[in-house]
């Protein structure tokens, strides 16, 4: 019988996916519209999952990270909560690249290399099934620059 050891990425994040809540993930943030403020119980509780699937198969040393999309421009995404790794939460925004679009539009487990750093990309849902985030899987060597 194979063990949560043998799991890839893959099995890894779709593990991850069972217990990381989109529903808590919505109402981590208080003010959507304005100066972004958080709900600390609901992000401290996403932010615990999230370090839970970095530790699901440690020898993979993956980093975890949910992003959202900015409410005003859907090119660009912000680190809404990561793991124990970088990169740090908050208002940093990146492009969307076209494998992250891709799971925001309900896409699963696409993967893009950058450099030797493979992300994995995993769209998030709530209750309601509508997609609240994308949790990315960094695996990899990785500097401060990749991510």
């Amino acid at each position: 019988m194979a063990s949560y050891l043998d799991l890839d990425a893959d099995g890894v994040a779709r593990t991850g996916l069972l217990f990381l809540d989109g529903d808590e993930l919505e109402k981590a943030v208080i003010d959507k519209f304005g100066q972004v403020d958080y709900d600390f119980v609901y992000f401290n509780r996403v932010k615990a999952d999230v370090m839970r699937i970095e530790k699901i198969n440690p020898s993979l040393q993956l980093t975890a990270v949910v992003w959202q999309r900015h409410l005003e421009n859907e090119n660009f995404m912000y680190p809404m909560v990561a793991g124990n790794s970088l990169p740090r939460e908050g208002y940093s925004y990146a492009p969307v690249n076209a494998k992250a679009r891709a799971a925001f539009n309900g896409s699963f487990g696409e993967v893009l290399d950058r450099g030797g750093v493979k992300s994995h990309y995993y769209p998030l849902y709530n209750s309601s099934h509508e997609i609240t985030g994308v949790l990315e899987l960094l695996a990899g060597e990785r500097s401060a620059n990749d991510i």
